[in-house]
């Protein structure tokens, strides 16, 4: 009897320890498959095609003579939300635009329909396909001192891409000539404290209103309201 009760003993001693030796290993793993949400829609895109012209000095390259590409101003808004009960910390966006984007998200082909019938992936990997791009914008938060990549537990934000970029004639006349388009948003993030890194993106086809040079996607603002950009962040506000 004695024998069996030090047997038990030292088995439920075995375990203690054993229970406290992988503890340490245990919590990061736990840790590791903590995710959150992450949700992203764009609701604003600008783009303008400024006139450059021999009278004008400085300019780096001559565009009186014939061009084959378009120099073009963009500004993308993205809505970005944390639906989640944990505070987020988003360290990547990313926005691009092109007449044909295919998104494969799992075994599900989203967007572009000629491009869904080119592809050969069937696994169950994320990835992002375009055609003839005009605008393809990343930006790393860790890169940006001083502004603020936390995200509050149901807070949404806007946040603005902008820039100049040179595209072909072919991507020109799919796009922007064309007015038709695929709007692509991303957003990628983890739990504060370490967890699994989370994307969200958002993936529109939508017809672009024409005034002229520029192009214009939801005309989110009244007359009496102007954009202000902090950083990456935008605000809607009064005009004065």
């Amino acid at each position: 009897m004695r024998f069996r009760v030090k047997l038990a003993l030292g088995s439920v001693i075995a375990l203690v320890l054993g229970l406290i030796v992988s503890l340490p290993l245990l919590f990061p793993n736990l840790q590791l498959t903590t995710r959150i949400e992450i949700d992203v829609d764009v609701v604003y895109a600008y783009f303008d095609v400024p006139d450059f012209g021999s009278n004008i000095t400085g300019l780096w390259k001559n565009f009186s003579e014939p061009q084959d590409y378009y120099s073009i101003s963009y500004f993308i808004v993205l809505n970005i939300t944390n639906p989640s009960d944990s505070i987020a910390s988003v360290s990547e966006f990313e926005a691009a635009v092109a007449p044909e984007i295919l998104v494969q998200n799992g075994t599900e082909l989203l967007g572009s329909k000629k491009l869904a019938l080119q592809s050969s992936k069937s696994n169950s990997e994320f990835a992002v396909s375009m055609q003839n791009p005009i605008i393809h914008d990343v930006r790393i938060t860790t890169w940006l001192p001083g502004w603020s990549q936390y995200w509050s537990p149901h807070e949404s934000r806007l946040i603005g891409l902008t820039g100049m970029v040179d595209i072909w004639n072919i991507a020109y006349q799919e796009t922007l000539a064309n007015g038709t388009m695929y709007l692509y948003g991303e957003a990628e993030g983890r739990p504060v404290g370490g967890g699994a890194q989370t994307r969200g993106f958002s993936l529109n086809h939508v017809q672009l209103q024409k005034m002229g040079r520029e192009s214009l996607y939801n005309a989110i603002l009244a007359e009496n309201q102007i954009f202000r950009i902090d950083g990456l962040d935008v605000h809607i506000d009064t005009r004065p």
